[in-house]
């Protein structure tokens, strides 16, 4: 299989990567042009300096199986949610209209794993009130309603996808104890490596076989 994996110089992009690798895929790695990845057997590395540009994302996918795109939104002090945020407040909307249309526009390639965030969409009644209002009352406020228009324009496509929702990131190791969960606590948490874990196991399994919507923590 030849995943195209966008983010891949982040937390969870950066395990992906490595895990695919592992087992014997050959990887596209999409880069900012200002990162410099550890170059790799069966990694191919492509620098993209435009994430809203159809072509270029076009250019970057062609060939390829499937996407996993692990790209987020960025604050200025990540483990702050009142942090100013430092990325568009459409990111995410924008990329995922770009890359859209790039994968609707080719032959392949059509399956579509990405990254969102455990409260939004459907997912947000699930989550504890406290949270909840740290949500609603910070800058990840403006992250969830970028990713929840993300999710809308995934949702209304005709690519086989699956949206991700991850609760609490950590940066613990790999446990391969990921569960679908249906609340999200104040204490519930999952290693970025579980996720890029998970991520590459819907592409390796049918769609129908789990929620397109999954909510994901560690058991």
């Amino acid at each position: 299989m030849k995943v195209v994996v966008f983010g891949a110089s982040g937390g969870v992009g950066n395990h992906v990567v490595q895990q695919a690798l592992q087992k014997g895929y050959a990887v596209r790695g999409v880069y900012r042009s200002s990162s410099t990845p550890r170059l790799e057997s069966n990694l191919e590395v492509a620098y993209v300096s435009d994430f809203f540009d159809r072509q270029a994302l076009a250019e970057v996918i062609a060939g390829a199986d499937a996407v996993i795109s692990c790209l987020g939104s960025r604050r200025k002090n990540p483990t702050n949610p009142w942090s100013k945020m430092t990325s568009p407040l459409d990111l995410m909307e924008l990329f995922s209209r770009s890359l859209i249309e790039a994968m609707t526009a080719l032959a392949m390639p059509k399956r579509l794993a990405i990254v969102s965030a455990a409260g939004v969409g459907t997912s947000a009644p699930l989550v504890h009130p406290v949270l909840r209002f740290v949500f609603d009352h910070s800058t990840v406020g403006l992250e969830y309603k970028d990713l929840a228009r993300m999710e809308n324009q995934v949702e209304r496509s005709n690519l086989d996808w699956t949206i991700v929702r991850p609760v609490t990131l950590t940066t613990g190791r790999l446990t391969n104890k990921v569960k679908i969960c249906s609340h999200y606590g104040l204490i519930d948490s999952i290693s970025r490596a579980d996720v890029a874990s998970f991520l590459l196991r819907c592409l390796e399994e049918p769609t129908s076989s789990t929620s397109r919507t999954p909510m994901i923590c560690t058991k």
